[in-house]
């Protein structure tokens, strides 16, 4: 569990890592590209990598990560609205 005064670090940490390899063997599988979410996107690697490979990605994280992600982009892929960032607080319930 990442503690919040940690989650800055976290991002500067997994800013430039590589997609998790379970995204990267999904676009290995030649599905044509269309809709996918990236829940808890952190610092964009999977959506990063699913928008380089022609996807529309709706990325969700409890912070604001649409600066990191976007400065990973050219201005054409923002432009044509691949990208759709949604900052959201999230509450937990443990059951």
């Amino acid at each position: 569990m990442i503690i919040m005064g940690n989650m800055k670090k976290y991002y500067e940490n997994t800013e430039g890592a590589s997609p998790n390899p379970m995204v990267k063997k999904f676009i290995d599988m030649n599905i044509n590209p269309t809709n996918a979410i990236d829940l808890g996107c952190g610092a964009g690697r999977d959506t990063i990598f699913l928008i380089n490979n022609g996807w529309n990605v709706l990325s969700i994280d409890r912070e604001n990560t649409k600066d990191i992600i976007s400065s990973k982009l050219d201005n054409e892929k923002i432009k044509k609205k691949q990208l759709n960032i949604q900052s959201e607080i999230v509450s937990c319930v443990k059951i």
